[in-house]
Order: C-alpha cells, then structure tokens, then sequence
C-alpha cells in the first residue's frame, strides 16, 4: 500500500545513462563543488558524452535543434525568460548581459563604415523575451490540451485542474511566482539538486548513498540494503571541541566508510588514482605522492567517535574526507613552489588547525575514476521537506530521494524497470519511503508536466498521474510539442539572430 506524506580523459565505456542539463560534462564540477579557481588549467580535461539521444543530443540544441546557429541567441532568450518568471532551472548560467546606456554620445570621430545597430541591447532583450513567451504559450497550450483528455482516465476534477493550472500559468508574464506554490516547490528541488552537485536526471540517494543515473535494480537494491545496515548518525555540526595539535608529526586522516567492503576497496581505488592515473598531469601525481609519502596515513571509520568529532569540527557533510594536521611547514607539499600551489588551490583551512581536501576535489576525483558507490552524504535530513510527497512510511529508516524530468528518457527507463520494484520490495514493505522531487532539465517540454502531476497531487492523484506522464513521454516531449513550434517562429528567430550578431559585432553583447 502506497501512503502520501512526506572529473581527465574520456570516462569508462559503461558510464551510465544519465539526461544532463549539460550532456558533455565540462572540467568543473557542479554548483557547490566547484574546483577551487586555477586548478584546472593543471588537469588534463576532457569532454565526456553521457547520455546520447538524437531528440536530446545536448541540452540547449534539444530546444532548438532546428536552427544549430541560432542556439547562442536563444540560451539567451531562455535565460531572460528563466529568470524573469521563475529564476529557477538555469542557475549557474546567469550569463544575460547587463543593461546598456543608450544615452551615451556617438564617438564623433567613429568610422563612417561601421554599421550601427539597429536596436539596442534593451530592445533585444524585449524582443527576445516577446518571442520566447510566444513558444512557451504555444507549447504550454498544446500540452495543456492534451492533458485535458486524460482528466477521466485519471478521475481528476476538470475545474480543480483548470485553476491550479492557471494559478501556475509560467507563461504568464503578470504570474505572481511568489504566490505560486507548486512553482516555488520545483524551484527549492531544483536548487537543492543543483547545491547538492547532481548534475543530470535520474539523480538518486539512497539516505547519503548517491546513485548517479538510471542503474538496474539490483545495484539500487544493494545500496538500500547498505543503508538499513548503516547505524544512523545524529549529527552535531555545533560540536567545535576537536583541535588539532600543531606540533605534532604530520597526519593525514582518511575518514571513510569500512562497514562494506565496497566502499572499502573504493577508497583504496581513488588513492590509487590519484596517486598514479594518466589521467592526471605528472604534477597532480607528484603532489598526491608526496602528500601520502610524507605523512602518517590513517584510516578512520566514520562512525568512530574520534572521527565524529572531527567530522562535525570541521564540518564534513561528505566521506571520503582527507584531514591534514600536525606539524606540516617541512614538507615538500609545503616548501617546493610547485607542490605548495596544488596544495594552496586543494585544500582548504579549517578552524581546527588542520586542513580538508575540499569535497569538491574528492568528488572531481571520484567523478573522473568512475567509482559509483563512493561519495556519501552524512547530513542527508537536508533533503526532507514538509512539502514532499512521500510514498511509504514517513519514519522508515531509508529515504530514497528520486530527482527527475519528465522528458528524460534515462528517467522514464529507471522509473519504469527499477522505481516499481524499489516501491514492490521495499516502499510497501515499510522498510523505505520515497520522494520523488522535481529537477527540471528540459524547461521547455518537462515543466508542465511537472506542474500537472502536482495539481493532480492536490487532488490525490499524484502517483498514478506521474506513471502516466512517463508513459506518455514521447507525445508530451521535445519532438512532438516544442519542434513543431520552434520551425513556426523560424523567420523571427532568424531575424533576432541578425540583431545579436550585430549587437555581438558592437561589444554591446557578449
């Protein structure tokens, strides 16, 4: 019974599928985990494709692949319209230019041969806004009227749906987002996404356990069973009492999780990698290898309750977690100017006298080698939400966290051959709940859908709606409900297109 409430070369050949906002990953990792800036330009970087769809073959040329060259016009068209209305689903590509004076005079020596724009940057964007609200009705309203020939079969009330959906109307430019509850919800999940570094859809945690992409059963099955069999942690990030005593040999802590032998061998797995891939340029490794060399290695186990301590100290949310303490002036790492610039850019300076590899290298590292059961979240509680939709029972001990998209093929493949089972073997056996949260990555196609299923949810309905618009994907998305539209409006596209080139030749664009 289902209850409501609550990083560098090409990656390993069996990554597995994921529907990214970006599909080639960039060297950089996610909003929260962003390298430290300088670091990269010292490791070897490559694209890595990871999900491959000819619908979806990158996220922004999903929106508009009919008109390759017009793609950087329109990003900045979907950014003005994302952020005037919502400010929600593109937040770390806050790229829109700044207002222009066009009060400043004319250069009385400019070049009689230099072309002036036609319009200024303000006007561009109104057009540019104007046009894109014009394919945001278009497609809203062929969605929307799809949809209303499944209110019988979903047994939803035509006049309760027909409000919510109008109280969430995004392509309104007039909409109150504030007053718009289910708007305001898919924005905090999308940015709890985004913060926590899931960087495609399906994300999924399994309690602290991230699980990237659509993964069979049995893998997510193991992690659940990881999860019941891990003691569950209170923690104290106000507990300040560990210090570190300065004088002391150097140690460097690896605090991590030996309750599986997995995650064991994993974190034996990214030392070696570290210490030795052709992934990294030679001075990443001397760096890796003399900071293991030069130092007392130690292993702790995070349910230790030194290593608590020192976990809450220094504010640790993520294991594996590399600690440097003791006396570290002497060391190579420290007094060779090469080595003492990874070691600035790396790791960061606690108040405990010691130092953390910043998480967001750990999990570059972990990202690059390909390790999928390695990154663990400690304070996974962030997650919950009064808001939620929780399937199962509330107090279980496991919380699966799914972050989706409704025009996400790798979505529709784990929700249809792994979620069912996790819900049959584990959700209605009490011994996990499960929250699916809304990660909007194809804007254009997946957001009404999105905010269908939670106005059904208003009346009940949420489960069963959601399954249906997963089963109905490809009449809902990209291809059958934005294309059409965008080859509509191509003329005017083309025109904008004109007007940003030049714009773009004039500096008054960038």
């Amino acid at each position: 019974m289902v209850k409501k409430k609550k990083i560098i070369k090409k990656k390993k050949e069996n990554l597995k599928e994921t529907s990214s906002k970006k599909d080639n990953l960039e060297n950089k990792p996610s909003s929260d985990q962003k390298l430290e800036k300088g670091k990269e330009k010292d490791i070897k970087v490559t694209h890595t494709k990871v999900a491959e769809n000819k619908s979806c073959k990158d996220k922004k040329s999903c929106v508009f692949s009919k008109k390759k060259d017009l793609i950087t016009i329109l990003i900045l068209v979907i950014l003005i319209i994302v952020i005037v209305l919502i400010s929600v689903f593109t937040p770390a590509n806050n790229d829109t230019n700044p207002p222009v004076d066009t009060n400043v005079p004319v250069d009385a020596n400019l070049d009689t041969n230099t072309t002036i724009p036609t319009i200024t940057q303000e006007e561009f964007q109104v057009k540019s806004l104007e046009l894109q609200l014009k394919i945001l009705r278009e497609v809203k309203e062929k969605q929307t009227a799809f949809l209303e020939t499944k209110y019988t079969e979903l047994d939803l009330d035509a006049e309760q749906m027909d409000q919510c959906l109008l109280e969430n109307d995004y392509a309104d430019p007039d909409m109150n987002v504030l007053a718009s509850d289910i708007i305001m919800k898919i924005q905090t999940d999308s940015f709890l996404a985004t913060n926590l570094g899931v960087s495609g859809t399906p994300g999924i945690y399994v309690n602290g356990y991230f699980i990237n992409g659509a993964q069979d059963y049995n893998f997510v099955s193991e992690k659940i069973e990881f999860a019941l069999a891990d003691p569950v942690i209170d923690w104290n990030y106000e507990n300040k009492s560990y210090k570190s005593d300065i004088d002391s040999e150097p140690t460097l802590t690896i605090l991590y999780n030996d309750r599986h032998q997995i995650t064991k061998d994993n974190t034996t797995e990214l030392i070696e990698f570290m210490k030795s891939s052709e992934q990294l340029t030679p001075e990443i490794k001397e760096f890796f290898n003399k900071l293991f060399s030069e130092t007392e290695v130690v292993y702790l186990s995070y349910e230790d309750p030194f290593a608590r301590d020192l976990i809450e100290a220094v504010g640790l949310t993520v294991i594996p977690g590399f600690y440097l303490d003791g006396n570290i002036e002497g060391l190579d790492i420290m007094t060779d100017e090469n080595l003492s610039y990874f070691f600035t850019n790396l790791f960061v300076e606690t108040s405990t006298n010691g130092y953390v590899l910043s998480p967001s290298v750990v999990s570059d590292l972990i990202s690059a080698a390909n390790i999928t059961t390695l990154n663990q979240l400690l304070n996974y509680d962030i997650m919950v939400d009064e808001l939620d939709y929780v399937m199962g029972d509330p107090e279980a001990k496991v919380n699966i966290y799914v972050f989706t998209d409704y025009d996400c093929p790798y979505c529709t493949k784990f929700e249809q051959e792994t979620q069912s089972l996790v819900i049959e073997n584990y959700v209605d056996a009490n011994k996990a709940n499960l929250v699916i949260k809304d990660f909007v990555v194809h804007e254009m196609s997946a957001l009404f859908p999105a905010i269908f299923s939670r106005c059904a949810e208003k009346q009940g309905k949420y489960l069963e709606t959601h399954e249906l618009l997963f089963s109905l994907r490809e009449q809902l998305g990209q291809k059958a409900m934005v294309d059409p539209v965008m080859e509509k409006y191509n003329d005017e596209i083309e025109e904008l297109n004109k007007l940003y080139q030049q714009l773009l030749g004039q500096g008054q664009a960038q």
